[in-house]
C-alpha cells in the first residue's frame, strides 16, 4: 500500500486498522493517530502532526528524527513569547506553560532551519545565527547540512552544532557547499520546548 492510495483504502473500509512500521513517512501518510512505542511502553499517542512537531519528551523527539535538541533554561517570560538561553544563544520561542529559570530542551526539526541569502541584509528578526557548512550529504531527495556556529559553539566537542535538511529544489536554488558561511534562521514558531528533568 502506498501513500494516498493506502490511506484512501483504509478510510473506505472504515475498519479500525493497526499498522506497525518503523517508517515515519509511511506512518504520517496512513495514520490518523500514531503511538510511539519503545521498550515495551507507549511514550506518546496523538495525531501525526502533534507527534512530529510537539514530542512529549526527549525520547519521542529522537525517535521521530528531531535531531536539534539543546538543553537550556527559560530566561524570561514575555507577554507573547519566551526568551530561552541555550549555551551562548538567546532564543525567542512561543509561549509554553513554564516558569522563569526552568530547565528545558529547545528542539528544532532539521527541515525547519532556514538558510537565508547571504547577499541580502538579514531582517532584524530574532534567532538568526551565522554558521559554516561542515558537510553536505544526501539521500537523493533531501540534502542534510551539518552546520557549525561561527561566533560561539553550542556543542564544542562535536564537529557541528545543528543539522539542517533541505529538499532538492531548495538545495539546487541555494547550492550550499562545505566551507561556506550562511545566515541561518531558527524560526521562533518552529522551536518546541520540552521540560528537562
Amino acid at each position: 500500500m502506498h501513500g494516498k492510495v493506502g490511506g484512501d483504502l483504509l478510510r473506505q473500509v472504515a475498519m479500525p486498522t493497526l499498522l506497525v512500521t518503523h517508517d515515519l513517512a509511511e506512518a504520517n501518510l496512513l495514520a490518523d493517530r500514531i503511538a510511539v512505542y519503545d521498550e515495551g511502553q507507549i511514550l506518546q499517542l496523538g495525531a501525526p502532526a502533534e507527534i512530529m512537531h510537539r514530542p512529549a519528551n526527549l525520547a519521542v523527539a529522537r525517535l521521530t528524527g528531531l535531531k536539534n535538541c539543546f538543553k537550556g533554561y527559560v530566561e524570561a517570560i514575555l507577554p507573547d513569547r519566551l526568551r530561552v538561553r541555550v549555551g551562548p544563544l538567546r532564543l525567542t520561542t512561543p509561549r509554553y506553560p513554564v516558569n522563569s529559570g526552568q530547565p528545558v530542551y529547545a528542539c528544532l526539526r532539521p527541515e525547519q532551519l532556514i538558510l537565508l541569502d547571504p547577499a541580502q541584509p538579514a531582517n532584524p528578526a530574532d534567532n538568526i545565527v551565522r554558521a559554516r557548512v561542515e558537510s553536505v550529504t544526501t539521500d537523493g531527495l533531501t540534502f542534510f547540512l551539518q552546520l557549525c556556529l561561527i561566533e560561539s559553539r553550542l556543542l564544542p566537542d562535536s564537529r557541528y552544532d545543528f543539522i539542517a535538511a533541505l529538499p532538492l529544489h531548495a538545495y539546487e536554488l541555494l547550492t550550499p557547499a562545505a566551507g561556506q558561511v550562511w545566515p541561518v534562521w531558527l524560526k521562533q514558531s518552529a522551536i518546541h520546548l520540552i521540560p528537562a528533568a
